[in-house]
């Protein structure tokens, strides 16, 4: 019994490590978020100045280090979309997300 459950705990941490590296890479190449922060006539020193802030100018192994120390502390930045932090924006829908599941169940 206490095999089975020390391979499903190193399982289950090998799938959220693969999840938060696709999630990674999906972010990462679906644009850059600095240009949905900013106006259209943004000047290049606003952009790079945003870039830093973000941390986007540093290398791609460097931000996805940071990107797992934020998620290892439960800090999962900010929302773009919304301005606020993204664990607030989820649970904010919780609620609504459970409603829907029971309703899909029955």
């Amino acid at each position: 019994m206490r095999q089975f459950l020390l391979r499903r705990l190193l399982r289950s941490i090998v799938v959220l490590w693969g999840i938060s590296t696709i999630v990674f890479l999906v972010m990462r190449l679906s644009g850059d978020p600095v240009m949905l922060l900013l106006p259209q006539d943004a000047t290049q020193e606003d952009i790079a100045r945003v870039s830093h802030q973000l941390g986007l100018d540093q290398p791609l192994h460097v931000q996805y280090e940071i990107f797992m120390v934020s998620l290892l502390r439960l800090d999962f930045g900010q929302s773009i979309h919304f301005r606020q932090p993204a664990l607030q924006v989820a649970l904010e829908r919780v609620p609504a997300t459970l409603e829907l599941a029971t309703a899909a169940f029955l």
